[in-house]
Parts: C-alpha cells; sequence; structure tokens
C-alpha cells in the first residue's frame, strides 16, 4: 500500500471557550476515578513464544478466563497468526482482583511482552447548539483557500475517522464522501479482509459493520475534513477526499482494545489518513504496538492534545510517533483550556467549529475543541497527501511545522508546538518529488549484468564474454541522475561511480556512456575478475537533488539501491558457487534436453560456439575453456566463488 497516513485526534471538545476549562476539568477527574474497563488485562506475546491465555491461568490464579481479539484479520484465512493482533489476548479477571497487581504479575512471566488494564478512552465535548457562526472563520484563518488553487483533494485520499461513527446520510457528506468497499452486505466476506460485510467500515464497540454515530461527535469530525463543496448546502470540508467510518465509542467510552484494533483495520484496508478522536491514561502495551505498526507502514498517527488545560499527557497523544495538535480560538491566539507539553507539535483553530452533525441528515453544529483542531490538521494532510502520496511521517510533521505561523511564545512553545498551521504555505512546499533514485536490479533486463551470480554467457550472442571476460557493464536507475552534490545541469560523469569487491586487483571505472540516462554504460579499466565479487557503488542524486541511498551491503542475496554485486564464475552450469566435474554433466543433459539453464536461455548458456545450436561440439568447447586451452579471461577449472559480500 505504499504511504500512508494516519491521523488521531482527542476527542475534547467543549461547549464555548470560556466554560470549557471546568468542564473538561471535570471530564479528566473523571476518566482519572475511573481509568480502565473492570476486571480486564490486556495481554501481548513476544513472537516466537509458547505462552497463551491458558498457560497465564496457571501463573497466576486470579486470572479465570482469556479471549482473542475480535478483530477479522487474526481468523482470516492465510493471515491468522502472522497477524500482530493474533499474539494479543484479553484477560478476565475474578471478583475483587487487583487489576494492577495482576497486570504486572503477568508482565513478569517469561514470553510476555506486556500486560496492562484495558483503559478507556473517552469522548468529553459538549456541542454549541447556538449555530451563531455564519462563516467558517478557521478556513480564512489557516488560508484554506489559497491551499485549494494547488489542489482540493481527490476522491482517491482514505482518511479513516477513528470516533463515535458517522451519519452516512448526512446530506454534506454525500457524492463520494463516504467510503463504498468492494464488501456488499451479502453475508459473505467478499473482499477477504475478514470482515463480513463491511462496506462502509467497522463498529469495534459493538463488533459490526454498521459504523453508525448515534453521538454526533465522528460526524462533526467528518465534515470538518471532507464535507462536500459546491453543492449549495452546508460547509465546505477541507478537503475533498474519501472518509472511511470506523466506530470506538458508544455513549460514553471506548477502550484500548477497540481502539487499536481500529487502527490496524484502517492500516491493514489502505487508509491514507486516520483521524481517531478520543484519549485516555495508560503508556505502553497494545495502543502503543498499534500506533508503531501505523508508523511502520508510513502512516501517521496525530492526535489532539485534549482539554484539559493542563500538562498531564493522554494516550495516544503522548507517543513520540504522534503529531500532536493544540487548539487556537478566533484571535489566533493560544487557548488556556488546550492541553500543555512537549509532545505538542502543531495548534489549529478549536473554537466555535462549524460543522456536520448527527442528529439529522442536514444537521449541522459548532463545537470547541482540540478535537476540531486536529480536524483541520487531518484535512491538510489529507491535501499533502493528494499532492505527494509518498511522502513519510516525519516529513509531513517537518512541513507542517516549518511552515506554521508563531502565534504564541516565540519560537517553540508547549501550547501551541511549532504554531498554527498554514495550509497554505505547507502545501506550497510539498515536495513534488521527493523519490530516491535506485539501481533497477530486474534480472537482467535494464541492468546488465544484474546482482548476485551471473555467468557471462547471457552477455552477447558473440561469446566475446566467455572467451575475453566482461568489461562494460549496462546499469539503468529509476530516472535521470547526476553525480551527488553537483550543480543543476551538470552531467553524469565516471566520478559517481567507485569499484569494490573481494578480489586484489579491482578494476576501476575508465569511463561512462550516460547518453542514455537513466541507463548508462560503465566501462572498466579490465575485465571482472573470475571467481570472485566485484561490487559497482553509485554515488548520484536525482535531478531535483533526491541522492541514492547509501546502504551498503545489506546482506546475503539482497539487492541494494546504490549499488550491483557481480559473482563472475564462468563454467558453473548448475551454480552452486564452484566449477567442478558436475558442471560438465550438467552441460551434457542441457545439451539433451534433460536440464533447464538456472538462469537465461539454454541457447545462450550452453551454445558456446554460437553457431546457433546446441550440438556435442559445445561440450567440447566447454572442455577447452575450463582447461583454459580456449581463449578465456582464466582458466576455470577449480575456481570457487566466495559468500556474497
Amino acid at each position: 500500500m505504499g504511504h500512508r497516513l494516519i491521523l488521531t485526534l482527542i476527542l475534547v471538545a467543549t461547549c464555548c471557550p470560556r466554560t470549557g476549562a471546568d468542564e473538561t476539568a471535570a471530564w479528566f477527574a473523571k476518566l482519572a476515578d475511573h481509568p480502565w474497563v473492570p476486571g480486564q488485562i490486556i495481554v501481548g506475546f513476544e513472537e516466537g513464544s509458547d505462552i497463551d491465555g491458558s498457560r497465564v491461568q496457571r501463573y497466576e490464579p486470579r486470572v479465570r478466563g482469556s479471549r482473542g481479539l475480535r478483530h477479522g484479520a487474526v481468523a482470516k484465512n492465510g493471515v491468522g497468526p502472522s497477524h500482530p493482533l493474533a499474539r494479543v489476548r484479553v484477560l478476565k479477571l475474578g471478583r475483587g482482583a487487583d487489576v494492577l497487581d495482576v497486570a504486572e504479575t503477568v508482565r513478569r512471566i517469561p514470553g510476555v511482552a506486556y500486560a496492562h488494564p484495558n483503559y478507556f478512552v473517552v469522548p468529553a465535548y459538549d456541542p454549541d447548539d447556538s449555530l451563531f457562526a455564519t462563516e467558517q472563520y478557521a478556513s480564512a484563518v489557516i488560508r484554506a483557500p489559497e491551499a485549494w488553487d494547488i489542489t482540493v483533494g481527490r476522491s482517491g485520499v482514505l482518511v479513516a475517522v477513528i470516533d463515535s461513527g458517522i451519519r452516512l446520510d448526512h446530506e454534506d457528506l454525500q457524492n463520494g464522501a463516504i467510503w463504498v468497499n468492494d464488501d456488499p452486505v451479502n453475508g459473505i466476506d467478499d473482499d477477504r479482509n475478514g470482515f463480513v460485510d463491511d462496506v462502509n467500515g467497522w463498529d469495534f464497540i459493538n463488533n459490526d459493520q454498521y459504523p453508525w454515530d448515534a453521538d454526533g461527535h465522528g460526524t462533526h469530525v467528518a465534515g470538518i475534513i471532507a464535507a462536500r463543496t459546491g453543492n449549495a448546502i452546508g460547509i465546505a470540508g477541507l478537503a475533498q477526499v474519501t472518509i472511511m467510518p470506523i466506530q470506538v465509542f458508544d455513549g460514553p467510552h471506548g477502550t484500548w482494545e477497540a481502539l487499536a484494533q481500529a487502527i490496524f483495520y484502517a492500516v491493514d484496508n489502505g487508509a491514507d489518513v486516520i483521524n481517531f478522536s478520543g484519549g485516555g491514561f495508560g503508556g505502553d502495551g497494545l495502543l502503543e504496538r498499534a500506533v508503531e505498526y501505523a508508523w511502520q507502514n508510513n502512516v501517521a498517527v496525530i492526535t489532539a492534545a485534549g482539554n484539559h488545560g493542563t500538562d498531564d499527557v493522554i494516550y495516544p497523544a503522548a507517543y513520540p510517533q504522534s503529531i500532536t495538535v493544540g487548539a487556537t480560538g478566533p484571535d489566533d491566539g493560544a487557548e488556556v483550556w488546550s492541553a500543555t507539553g512537549p509532545h505538542v507539535d502543531v495548534a489549529a483553530p478549536g473554537v466555535s467549529i462549524l460543522s456536520t452533525y448527527a442528529r439529522y441528515a442536514d444537521d449541522y453544529q459548532t463545537s470547541t475543541g482540540t478535537s476540531m483542531a486536529a480536524a483541520h490538521v487531518t484535512g491538510l494532510v489529507a491535501l499533502m497527501v493528494t499532492v505527494n502520496p509518498d511522502l513519510g511521517v516525519e516529513q509531513v510533521r517537518r512541513l507542517l511545522q516549518d511552515n506554521a505561523v508563531d502565534v504564541a511564545d516565540r519560537g517553540f512553545d508547549e501550547s501551541t508546538g511549532a504554531g498554527r498551521i498554514d495550509a497554505a504555505a505547507t502545501l506550497a512546499s510539498v515536495p513534488r518529488d521527493i523519490v530516491t533514485p535506485r539501481v533497477v536490479h530486474d534480472q537482467g533486463r535494464n541492468t546488465f549484468p544484474y546482482s548476485g551470480y551471473i555467468d557471462p554467457r547471457s552477455d552477447s550472442s558473440s561469446g566475446d564474454a566467455v572467451d575475453y571476460g566482461i568489461d562494460t557493464l549496462i546499469i539503468t536507475f529509476s530516472e535521470p541522475v547526476r553525480d551527488a552534490g553537483a550543480a543543476a545541469g551538470q552531467p553524469l560523469s565516471a566520478n559517481a561511480f567507485s569499484v569494490t569487491g573481494t578480489s586484489d586487483a579491482l578494476p576501476t571505472v575508465a569511463a561512462i556512456d550516460a547518453s542514455d540516462n537513466p541507463t548508462v554504460y560503465v566501462y572498466l579499466s579490465a575485465s571482472l575478475p573470475v571467481g570472485q565479487w566485484t561490487t559497482i557503488v553509485a554515488n548520484v542524486e536525482d535531478l531535483s537533488g533526491n541522492r541514492i541511498e547509501p546502504h551498503g551491503n545489506l546482506g546475503p542475496d539482497r539487492d541494494e539501491p546504490d549499488r550491483v554485486d557481480l559473482g563472475f564464475l564462468p563454467g558453473d552450469v548448475d551454480q552452486n558457487g564452484n566449477v567442478d566435474p558436475l558442471d560438465l554433466l550438467r552441460l551434457k543433459r542441457m545439451i539433451f534436453g534433460q536440464f533447464d539453464a538456472i538462469s537465461g536461455d539454454v541457447f545462450d548458456y550452453a551454445d558456446l560456439n554460437r553457431d546457433g545450436k546446441v550440438d556435442p561440439v559445445d561440450v567440447l568447447e566447454f572442455r577447452k575453456m575450463v582447461r583454459g586451452q580456449r581463449p578465456a579471461t582464466q582458466r576455470w577449472a577449480g575456481q570457487r566463488l566466495p559468500d556474497r559480500p
């Protein structure tokens, strides 16, 4: 799935900027009093461990039962134990058991990666019912209209909104705004993703295919991101993209179990951006693994800081992989109720934001909170992904911060991070080309010889490579290149290439022909040494200045993006790394159609005298070459190729 982005936001909206601090403080205190699901522990097992839920019960008698996660991909045919969630169990404790004490005991069992309570994540917002807003001031503040001159988004960008669900029939969330998966409601898992009939997403709190919003918050967030424009009704969403509805709240709260499964679902089903609205206490464990999974799949997790007005951290906002958002108001200043801390990356408008709502199909409300602020960042990132689908998580973070407007303390501050987002400046700064060049390793179709063991007989129909060795290479890059660090317009030169290897007598790069760049002919000062590995290293960059990644050797049988490894051993017909009498037998069998060439065409491999046919005369030619009696670079017999570098 290439590069995707997940935006996680904290569902914390208050009724108005003046009373919001008191109300969210009460919410924060309530969460502190009841931070987890009573009588449950989530435990994750290390990969390869033979420990499971039933064995945990033998170690800890206060554990009375266990179950796996209700995530379709865990039990999906062909996926099963390979999915990270297959190593997670929810333990049920006996009446009166101390949840934290049992979790600590279970955590010390060999083979257990983590154990912790099943923390609550809660919605904590109170919508402003006055509908006093007559225009969307936030769009003007962040310069969205100027950004729309670059792009308004596209339907192919998929934003998963992990929240209270979405009112799917809302008038301003039509015309492609809602994801339609290739899994219609027919009782069959048509797309084989482990979830039956998830045509519009999934409800992980009720474990069904109906992510319908009975609360309003998810619909509000979705409207900020992707309400339709140009339809003469309602509001204008920040990005004309597609929303994947995922529900993790049902009434006053959700759980880490539901939230983590939702993140995995979003990533596994192709979300480019994910928007989660909730938060709770906790730390490491299952939710952290879910955020890491998204990050590892190049899906950024962007969270809202929270509305409690202090530096007390909530999760997933505090994870370093998250991009965390604080709130500003109509005066473009930091709001006192917006949570603070060094993990806040940027800020966005979050006061009295008008958007779609869920009481009826043409409902609109204004709401206040860092949820709304983070939704604006979600929409902006969706526009960024539209411009460049290959953006990485840290590139997104850096672009947001580098182009933010300083609206609080000079420089970085713990209320607004790097500042309030500027959609126009950020979008204008998104590089159109960020992909680094690489050597195309394609089994000799464009780059020859290609990385790995080679036999020179497939190099030319003339047989010259067999008689005189290989001294010319063809290297094809993924795009036109120039010397690394060269000025614009400078041609590629031989200085961009170097030679290393296992031989004491290595050739050098004498010249190149880059007239067909990105296909480059590299001329060596001498033939490749027989029975050795020779590596040609390219130190180049593309015409946008993106330098080839100098990975070095990645290990045996790994094709590196910046080099070609050439193992030159003519006569090794069975390609076992040495030339011995069996190779003559293999060649004879090849002549009579009893042995196929391991690489290349049989004629290229066995027609040694290049007369257009494979016959016993080629066996005589092979014997001469092995003994060094026919012109060749070296005697072949007894040569053994060392391990590939």
